[in-house]
């Protein structure tokens, strides 16, 4: 019995773990870029934000 269903189920097993696993790692790919933006808009956003604390009160001038 345990034969047989190792025989039955390895094309499965194999079906699952190319496919379905590799479109998980695909999912997981598109979920990090986002992710990878908004750490990039944060960073910008902290460096224009030290770049105003460091001004002089009432200073005009382009960041």
């Amino acid at each position: 019995m345990q034969e047989e269903s190792k025989t039955l189920f390895s094309p499965v097993r194999k079906q699952v773990q190319e496919v379905v696993l590799a479109r998980v790692q695909q999912l997981d790919e598109s979920l990090k870029r986002p992710l990878k933006i908004i750490e990039q808009q944060m960073m910008l956003m902290k460096n224009t934000k030290d770049q105003l604390e460091k001004m002089p009160y009432g200073t005009i001038q382009a960041i």
